[in-house]
């Protein structure tokens, strides 16, 4: 003779079956919540550590040529963060600023590159004059040979390295939305220095660091 619903229902192993599905959804809720977080507590370590990467970021504008033409040469940079945390970063942020930080970093270690080669052909257009092996015509013809080189990568460096800086202070803007309203990013109030110390930090954190007049020039 079959059970009827209600003594089914009334069987001691019903409440057991649904406690255990509701502890299993409740975990299951808590685990998700959990999980939530720690990617949203994760994102905000990301990009506060990309903004603070990128913030280091120095490009200094030099005189421009005598065409006019703008020069500018990239003083500061790294890419530890970026590079040690990038499938991290692929796996939280969307396409659009994902994509605006590799063509960003793709772009400023090419500029990187150039700076390079334009340094390794100075070196080497000082170092033809006192080589005795070579008679001054073929001195000549090296050294502007040298010059003409250097002329094609300035002008690959400049095309290259002065749309970066607006790019870098986009990716600024973007990411500073991670940081509360009121908090200015820039702003650390953990960096301090030793009391007798005060006067000269409080004078060269309010300062603008340029090179001296000889990076004014181009590479």
């Amino acid at each position: 003779m079959s059970a009827s619903p209600y003594e089914v229902l009334s069987s001691p192993w019903i409440p057991a079956i649904f406690g255990a599905v509701a502890g299993a959804v409740m975990a299951g809720v808590i685990n998700l919540v959990g999980w939530l977080y720690h990617k949203k507590s994760i994102r905000k370590t990301v990009i506060r550590g990309l903004y603070w990467e990128i913030d280091n970021h120095l490009f200094q504008p030099l005189d421009p040529d005598e065409d006019g033409n703008p020069n500018m040469v990239l003083v500061s940079f790294n890419d530890h963060f970026f590079s040690q945390n990038v499938s991290t970063i692929y796996g939280l942020l969307d396409s659009a600023i994902l994509h605006k930080l590799s063509f960003y970093y793709a772009k400023t270690k090419l500029a990187l590159y150039f700076q390079q080669e334009i340094q390794r052909l100075n070196l080497e257009i000082r170092e033809i004059g006192p080589i005795t092996e070579m008679t001054p015509s073929y001195k000549e013809m090296a050294k502007q040979k040298h010059i003409q080189v250097r002329a094609e990568y300035r002008d690959l460096l400049r095309r290259t390295v002065v749309p970066l800086e607006n790019i870098r202070l986009q990716l600024l803007s973007e990411l500073k939305k991670a940081f509360p309203k009121k908090q200015d990013p820039s702003e650390l109030s953990f960096i301090t220095v030793s009391s007798q110390y005060e006067p000269w930090w409080k004078r060269i954190s309010s300062e603008v660091f340029v090179d001296s007049s000889d990076s004014q020039k181009s590479p």
